[in-house]
């Protein structure tokens, strides 16, 4: 079975083949498949083979585990095909099994990890998928370049194709060494150079050497002998520069080196694993037995430090940092309560003081708003403040009830004026403070509408003047109308303008 992991963001890519029947997928270390990406949970999901198949199982990880692009759910084990796409965020692990037919033929050919016999187990547990009893951990094999799964695929049917035709060379070698290889060929994609010197213009000797090292290298490959069998190349080489399959034959032993090599890694990283979980261990145990309520975080990942450097995010080191964390927050949290309660005190008691003073010099709306901002604030430790504040706000309220009124019954008494502006400027004075009172503003309302009638004729009037070129007359009823209106009205705004293109500021 084979997994190829791509990196949609890095457009990185690579290709795992996994033998045995269990592997976790996550950041961590002790995961069979370690996926150092941000997206990935320390052990994010599980994929597993049992006698019904391929599942995968997640681990209820915060950004979630999709199979073809569908949310699954945790801990719910689901069913997976050749070719599905489990993804993570930006991260695609496409899911291949390989061809049972195609197994059965490399049956024959040598192979570097022997072949694993298991058995099923025969109880269900829960929903859960049963998984084969595996005789050794999981494996996870790095393929060594980045070729697609077809074409991995592919490549291995070659090789079959190749060692059986390795293996009948060399039956034929040894039939009869004295004959010739007749038609050599160079391997696909490569061309004769007249320059290097062929098979055909090597002696007798040459040529028998070329023969039987070949033999010897395809002997070395059979045996598993891979070092042996890339010495024995590279001396063909040395004489010729191909000898039948020899580039393919090369290419084999160095593949085959590589998983040799990788098998090996994989076997020392996991000693490695071990030697650091087992310290890992031992380190926690001794830091957690001189934990106190009144141990800090920092004095505790500085007795952590050895395990820390081995695995930062080892369940353990967490889980004890977690417990230090807890208590160290909750010293922290009294403290902060004491101090907010302590500003919401003095923030108060300001507001207060600030909102008597304007009370004693007369600002009453200023000392209104102030006394209401503490009242309706949540200070506490000032109950009596804040019944002193309560009733100024009656008492001041009321005063500036009855300063309304009398203002506004000046603007309704100027109303029974003769002159509209003298009506104007007397509610204008109340609507400054009170702009919202409705009949103040229908008073105005109906003094402005006078005004208006009064001066449109002396504003006509005005032009017509000045149309005929009695420009002294037209300056004086300008002037008129500026000293019966209000700046904000219309006629006197145009009479303003017109005395200024006369050279007269008003």
């Amino acid at each position: 079975m084979f997994l190829k992991i791509i990196n949609k963001k890095t457009h990185a890519s690579e290709i795992l083949k996994l033998e045995g029947n269990m592997w976790s997928v996550g950041r961590h270390p002790s995961c069979e498949i370690v996926i150092d990406d941000s997206a990935i949970s320390r052990k994010h999901f599980d994929i597993i083979h049992t006698a019904e198949g391929y599942f995968v199982n997640d681990h209820g990880s915060s950004n979630r585990t999709k199979v073809n692009r569908e949310k699954i759910e945790p801990n719910r084990p689901v069913k997976l095909n050749s070719g599905d796409i489990i993804s993570v965020r930006h991260l695609e692990i496409v899911f291949e099994i390989r061809d049972t037919a195609f197994e059965d033929k490399l049956a024959s050919l040598p192979q570097t990890v022997d072949d694993k016999r298991l058995s099923v187990e025969s109880t269900n547990v829960g929903h859960f998928p049963v998984i084969y009893k595996e005789t050794s951990a999981p494996a996870v094999l790095k393929i060594p370049h980045n070729d697609n799964l077809n074409k991995n695929n592919s490549n291995r049917k070659k090789q079959f194709a190749i060692v059986a035709l390795v293996a009948l060379i060399i039956y034929g070698l040894f039939l009869s060494d004295s004959k010739e290889n007749p038609d050599l060929k160079p391997p696909d994609g490569q061309t004769t150079n007249p320059s290097i010197k062929g098979y055909d213009q090597l002696t007798e000797d040459q040529k028998k050497s070329v023969i039987d090292t070949f033999k010897l290298a395809s002997s070395h490959f059979s045996n598993k002998k891979f070092t042996f069998c890339l010495s024995e190349i590279e001396k063909l080489h040395d004489i010729v520069p191909f000898y039948s399959d020899s580039k393919t034959l090369e290419n084999m032993c160095r593949e085959q080196l590589e998983i040799e090599q990788a098998l090996l890694d994989e076997q020392k990283r996991r000693e490695l694993r071990e030697e650091a979980e087992n310290k890992i261990h031992d380190t926690v145990d001794s830091c957690k037995k001189n934990v106190t309520t009144a141990t800090t975080l920092e004095e505790l990942n500085l007795c952590l430090q050895p395990a820390i450097e081995l695995d930062p995010q080892n369940i353990l080191i967490a889980e004890l940092q977690s417990q230090v964390k807890i208590n160290q927050e909750a010293k922290d949290n009294a403290a902060a309560n004491q101090a907010e309660f302590a500003r919401r005190v003095q923030v108060g008691r300001a507001i207060y003081d600030k909102a008597t003073n304007n009370f004693n010099v007369g600002k009453l709306k200023t000392a209104l708003d102030q006394y209401q901002s503490f009242v309706s604030g949540n200070y506490p430790s000032l109950s009596q403040e804040k019944a002193t504040a309560t009733r100024n706000i009656a008492s001041i309220t009321k005063s500036l009830e009855d300063k309304q009124n009398e203002q506004i019954e000046r603007c309704r008494s100027s109303a029974d004026s003769a002159d509209p502006k003298v009506t104007i400027k007397a509610c204008d004075a109340v609507l400054k403070e009170y702009p919202n009172s409705e009949e103040v503003i229908k008073i105005r309302s109906k003094a402005y509408m006078v005004l208006k009638r009064e001066l449109k004729p002396m504003y006509e009037d005005s032009r017509l003047e000045e149309s005929l070129g009695n420009i002294e007359a037209a300056k004086d009823k300008w002037m008129k109308i500026i000293e019966k209106s209000v700046p904000s009205d219309d006629y006197y705004q145009k009479a303003q303008r017109n005395l200024k293109k006369y050279g007269i500021e008003m």
